[in-house]
């Protein structure tokens, strides 16, 4: 499969938050097709790949959830337009390719994760950060941050709960 037909399949599966078994399925048979050493789903439903071998290990972390809303997928030209094809499944995506290409060129392990709910409290990420035992050397998210450069770190966000009671 190549790199656009990839990205073009992911986009056509509706994956809203809490809805990802079947783009998660579809990344792991993906990732199996381009001779990934194993993929899977674990236990919370991330789509897991790992490829490669070497002293050092690259985590590609990206999203295959997406807010709720669906959008026709179409092209136009060079473009792909659809519900997740810019956050995130593009750079999901981009990563299971380019991890594909370099399995024989780089002296690295590469795990490539599609992590679910990072439209909500981005659960499959914390998985992976508390509950894995993993730790890369290098850490690369696939989150569209604009088109002029590469972001190299966010502030953070803060949520809370907010109730006023008035008599």
């Amino acid at each position: 499969m190549d790199q656009k037909e990839l990205l073009k399949k992911a986009v056509e599966i509706y994956s809203p938050t809490n809805e990802t078994e079947k783009i998660g399925e579809f990344l792991v048979e993906s990732m199996l097709e381009l001779d990934f050493d194993k993929a899977y789903v674990d236990k919370v439903g991330n789509a897991v790949g790992e490829i490669g071998n070497g002293q050092r290990t690259i985590l590609m972390l990206g999203h295959m959830d997406t807010v709720a809303g669906e959008i026709d997928v179409k092209e136009d030209k060079n473009k792909l337009f659809g519900r997740g094809s810019v956050d995130a499944k593009g750079p999901l995506c981009s990563f299971i390719s380019a991890a594909a290409n370099v399995k024989d060129k780089l002296n690295a392990k590469v795990i490539v994760v599609g992590a679910y709910d990072e439209e909500g409290p981005s659960n499959g990420a914390e998985f992976i950060c508390k509950n894995t035992g993993l730790k890369p050397d290098f850490i690369i998210i696939g989150e569209p941050s604009g088109t002029n450069g590469i972001t190299l770190g966010y502030k953070g966000r803060v949520l809370f709960d907010f109730k006023l009671e008035k008599e």
